[in-house]
């Protein structure tokens, strides 16, 4: 008697499986939108989604911070310099980062937040994007 084959196996219990967990992640995650600020990027920092808790956080509407740079939220000296680009080249390497952050936010205001940043790699480990996400409540200055 041989290994099984494909067609002797009943596959749609697994299937199932799979389509649940696939379910219950879409579930909390949508749970965690509605109160989260999650912004995610490409692997150079142009923004490719925001939700509303971040664009309200950062005072922007989502059309505003689309397709710009994430260094519309930084400091100009800070967008120029050396720490900010191997901070780019950090994440791209797949290395998370986890701190207090001054950003600014719509009319300069500063926003200080306990965020971070979080590689997600494809199914070969290539970092595809970078998801960021507060996890303190802000102050603003």
């Amino acid at each position: 008697m041989g290994s099984p084959q494909l067609n002797d196996l009943n596959v749609k219990p697994m299937l199932n499986i799979f389509r649940g967990f696939q379910s219950k992640a879409r579930r909390v995650f949508s749970a965690l939108d509605k109160s989260l600020a999650i912004i995610e990027f490409d692997t150079i920092g142009t923004i490719l989604a925001a939700n509303e808790p971040f664009c309200e956080l950062m005072g922007y509407g989502a059309s505003e911070v689309l397709c710009k740079h994430h260094s519309m939220f930084v400091d100009g000296e800070y967008a120029q310099s050396d720490a900010y680009k191997d901070f780019w080249l950090k994440l791209g390497r797949g290395e998370f980062d986890r701190q207090e952050y001054c950003r600014i936010g719509k009319g300069g205001k500063q926003v200080w937040i306990q965020a971070s940043y979080n590689p997600v790699l494809n199914a070969s480990g290539k970092v595809v994007a970078i998801v960021k996400r507060r996890v303190t409540p802000r102050r603003t200055i």
